[in-house]
């Protein structure tokens, strides 16, 4: 790596930015690459000449940012990881966003996206719209960084809305065993986020049983464990004695999951947490999705699959039992649950190629809506990978896919997946992007995105 390095530093030259060897590791040490060159750019024009050189030399370019990604769309060994959280826009100034939230009205960021501007793998800055680029802005929207260095997007601005904000704690059994109430729930409400923190309606007495000697007494059951349950409606005013207020924020104790409490009791002292906040409170909508204060170091993982809501939810109704008997089965049997949080989300599908809320992936009687389950626990807790892995195959013919940002590849048979899952939509992006001429040859995928999507066509030819 030595001499790559000597010829990149030649080839990107004094007025670029400075590359290093480094090895890198992620936030939350589920990712560890032994050996990269890392790069910082400032500018736009520092990239094109990171970029030019990477073309030059054949070696390829992944763009990091500030985001927790825990999956496998990291750099690999021996390719440029890009950090682009000092780049500065050139003709204008930066901007923040909010947390990105899924609601049941409405799509993700990706799904308000109008116009991008990225740069190439020949170091072009190139502008791309949804009026005159619609196709391709279907695969530019959710690109999984493999078109381009992005370098800033333009998003649909709404009017300010008010929301309201209310956080209710309810008996699981009330929630995951009653199908009409669960769909009357997420249905009637702009945003429902649903929370389970397992074992957290332990009594004194239980605790005090499985404390002495690990074992979790009959009296306690799954149903009875109770479910945050935080939902968003929009609102015309505010009513009197309440008052307009800024972004929530959760304190997690060290843990995205809440507390410093270890072991299966976790859950009880998560669920105090998350009744710190109060039952209702009014935002203007862009701060009234959650917060958390996530640590630097974090000490969890998660690994998050993605399914069609049919209109009668009984695909949510069957996910939720079957994930609630698995997790009380090994609270029972072993006193440990597989997994911290059980978080639901549902999101409105878009037209795009890639992304998981995705209209062209279909099922019986469908809602246009998708849910995303979110399971979170330390990566070496004991279950949880084996209890993720039964979830996938389980809803394995229902069309199951990961979240592209949480930890999947340790479930057999993913990419297999991926490809059955998404079909066709696979080959139309990989067109796209050929056609574009963005990257012909390649540059910015790894090896897990050329397991999915293959060696860019004539690759010998352009390459």
């Amino acid at each position: 790596m030595r001499s790559q390095l000597s010829l990149l530093e030649y080839l990107i030259g004094q007025r670029g930015p400075r590359i290093h060897i480094r090895q890198f590791i992620n936030w939350d040490k589920t990712i560890v690459i032994d050996n990269l060159f890392y790069v910082k750019p400032a500018t736009i024009w520092e990239v094109a000449r990171v970029i030019k050189a990477a073309s030059m030399t054949g070696i390829h370019v992944r763009a990091t940012g500030a985001g927790h990604t825990r999956s496998p769309l990291y750099p690999d060994e021996g390719h440029i990881m890009m950090d682009v959280r000092a780049l500065k826009r050139h003709d204008g100034p930066d901007m923040e966003l909010h947390k990105p939230g899924s609601t049941w009205n409405a799509p993700t960021w990706s799904g308000y996206v109008v116009e991008m501007r990225l740069m190439d793998a020949r170091g072009r800055l190139r502008r791309f719209t949804i009026e005159s680029h619609t196709e391709l802005m279907k695969a530019l929207m959710c690109n999984l960084g493999m078109m381009g260095i992005m370098y800033d997007i333009t998003i649909q601005v709404n009017g300010t809305l008010i929301a309201k904000v209310q956080n209710q704690f309810i008996p699981l059994e009330d929630l995951f065993y009653n199908q009409t109430n669960l769909r009357e729930t997420v249905t009637s409400h702009f945003l429902t986020e649903i929370s389970w923190y397992p074992f957290n309606s332990v009594t004194p007495e239980e605790e005090e049983v499985f404390l002495h000697n690990n074992t979790v007494l009959d009296s306690w059951r799954v149903g009875r464990d109770l479910v945050w349950l935080r939902t968003i409606v929009l609102a015309d005013s505010v009513p009197d004695g309440y008052t307009i207020k800024g972004p929530g924020f959760l304190p997690t104790g060290g843990s995205l999951s809440g507390g410093n409490i270890t072991g299966i009791l976790r859950g009880k002292g998560a669920l105090a947490i998350a009744k710190e906040l109060p039952s209702v409170s009014y935002h203007y909508l862009v701060d009234a999705f959650p917060t958390l204060n996530i640590p630097i170091h974090g000490s969890e993982t998660s690994a998050a699959f993605v399914l069609n809501i049919d209109n009668q939810f009984s695909r949510p109704f069957r996910a939720f039992q079957f994930m609630t008997e698995k997790v009380e089965r090994q609270i029972k049997t072993m006193g440990s649950s597989p997994l911290n949080a059980f978080l639901p989300r549902f999101l409105q599908n878009m037209d795009c190629l890639l992304c998981f809320g995705n209209n062209g992936i279909q099922q019986d009687d469908d809602s246009g809506r998708s849910m995303v389950i979110d399971f979170l626990a330390p990566p070496t807790q004991f279950g949880f990978y084996d209890t993720a892995a039964d979830f996938v195959h389980k809803f394995r013919q229902e069309k199951i896919r990961p979240h592209w940002a949480k930890r999947h590849t340790d479930i057999p048979g993913i990419v297999d997946i991926i490809k059955e899952t998404y079909g066709d939509n696979i080959n139309k992006f990989t067109k796209l992007k050929f056609d574009s001429g963005i990257d012909r040859c390649g540059i910015f995928m790894n090896k897990y995105l050329m397991e999915i999507f293959g060696r860019p066509q004539n690759y010998f030819k352009w390459c």
